[in-house]
């Protein structure tokens, strides 16, 4: 998720959004939540989950109904 073309989600050209601003995996049957393009790679403005900072090296586990945070975009995860 972010604003470089070629990601999966590209939240247009606000100026708060990084490149690649976080992402979101599937592992075994959970997604999680990570800041930046990886471990090293934080974004610049940070990643909120539930308005809470998400670290880049710590992955959070998302839940149906949590509000992801970059920039001033706030988005609704919805699990079907």
């Amino acid at each position: 998720i972010g604003r470089k073309p070629g990601v999966d989600l590209v939240l247009g050209k606000e100026a708060n959004i990084s490149g690649v601003h976080c992402q979101i995996r599937l592992q075994g049957d959970l997604y999680y939540l990570a800041d930046g393009a990886g471990k090293d790679k934080p974004s610049t403005n940070g990643t909120r989950l539930n308005d809470k900072a998400v670290s880049a090296k710590s992955p959070v586990v998302l839940k149906n109904g949590d509000i992801i945070g970059a920039g001033s975009t706030n988005m609704r995860l919805i699990l079907i």
